[in-house]
């Protein structure tokens, strides 16, 4: 195949954060996974500060900030309705999207792109330009229904507009695809949306560091990521007790960003003397990430929903069994009782239970008994990039 010029178009990439979330990581691993098969790759992404443009290892990446949507047209009209009410959020997206659109539309004038990927996030494929030629592919990385639910919270006006306005992008697309059968499944049966599904591209980007950020446990166990309720947090904050009630030698070291601000204070009061024995290690960048992961016993990430995180394959990368939820997409790369162990989402009693086996080393998935799963073969970088472009030039993604 000649080498192709690929755009992606997303509101979040590691130039902006180290730690970025797992757009961000996702989007690194997989520009530079197209890179190494000899195509040329630009990201145009959001910025909040001045723009600029840079060369990041191999890959041109073009920042802009949201700004107001001109003079005239029905995005400006709706914009300014929107200001200030229940549908602000809406109309920051918005922002993005128009800002996003006309980045990418100056970069190809200048010179023709095959393939665009743009995402849900912030609606960064909304108002892409459509011309002959010019391949648009979109990434489903979330659904704004299912996000909510697995948050605990009531959906707000704001979140049903931008959840409509997510899928109108997404039909305008060529084509659709979804990090797991998960998400695809739920896009299909609750709004007729087909979407194919492609694993992301699995590359330990970074070596881990010498040093351990923080002072470790001797032995501990590690949740990492995005902190809040969708991805487990407080589940697991509920189960811990539980597990210190059978086996009180228990520690834990947690790493990320509190998504939901001053969700680890509240854990700390729930667990009350035991408090020390969790570590809070904050956000980390990669190195100091890996160095805390290469280390532990097991990773415990059990999302109420999610979509093939970037954690769950970043562990199994580094032989660290993974303790998850069923039926919440991670079941869809840990295998039960080989790679590490599933329980049924909200099960406190069951999550407390797979803690205390790991930590007693009952576990049958520990150390030597660790089996890598064959789902991980889908996710060797040079097969992920491949499958992505076959999608997007008319194949069929498995």
């Amino acid at each position: 195949m000649s080498p192709l010029r690929i755009a992606f178009v997303s509101d979040e990439f590691v130039t902006e954060s180290p730690d970025a979330g797992g757009l961000g990581g996702y989007l690194d691993r997989m520009t530079r996974s197209l890179r190494d098969l000899g195509h040329e790759v630009e990201v145009v992404t959001r910025t909040f500060g001045p723009a600029y443009d840079v060369e990041r290892l191999g890959v041109r990446v073009f920042a802009v900030p949201p700004v107001g949507h001109g003079r005239r047209g029905p995005v400006r009209h709706l914009s300014r309705w929107l200001r200030g009410g229940p549908l602000s959020g809406l109309r920051e997206r918005l922002r993005a999207a128009r800002s996003l659109a006309r980045a990418f539309d100056a970069r190809d004038r200048e010179r023709r792109f095959d393939i665009v990927q743009s995402t849900n996030c912030s609606l960064s494929g909304l108002l892409l330009p459509r011309r002959p030629g010019l391949r648009h592919l979109m990434r489903m990385s979330s659904s704004r229904e299912l996000w909510v639910e697995g948050d605990a919270r009531r959906p707000r006006v704001d979140d049903r507009m931008v959840g409509r306005f997510e899928r109108l992008a997404a039909r305008r697309a060529d084509r659709v695809y979804a990090p797991s059968r998960f998400l695809a499944e739920h896009l299909a049966r609750s709004h007729g949306l087909a979407a194919s599904v492609l694993p992301p591209p699995l590359l330990v980007d970074a070596k881990p560091a010498e040093r351990p950020p923080i002072d470790l446990p001797d032995r501990f166990l590690l949740h990492f990521g995005s902190l809040m309720p969708r991805k487990g947090t407080e589940w697991l904050a509920r189960a811990l007790p539980l597990a210190w009630a059978r086996e009180p030698g228990l520690r834990m070291v947690w790493a990320g960003r509190e998504i939901d601000r001053g969700i680890v204070e509240r854990a700390r009061g729930l667990w009350g003397e035991r408090a020390s024995q969790v570590r809070y290690a904050g956000a980390l960048a990669r190195p100091e990430l890996y160095a805390v992961l290469e280390r532990a016993l097991a990773s415990v990430l059990p999302s109420r929903v999610d979509n093939l995180p970037n954690t769950a394959s970043e562990s199994l990368a580094f032989s660290v069994p993974v303790i998850a939820s069923r039926g919440a997409s991670l079941d869809e790369l840990i295998e039960d009782g080989a790679s590490g162990a599933l329980v049924p989402i909200d099960d406190v009693d069951a999550l407390a239970g797979a803690l205390v086996d790991a930590w007693r080393g009952e576990a049958p998935w520990l150390g030597a008994g660790l089996r890598r799963p064959a789902a991980l073969d889908a996710m060797t970088p040079a097969l992920a990039a491949q499958a992505m472009i076959d999608l997007a030039l008319g194949g069929d993604a498995a």
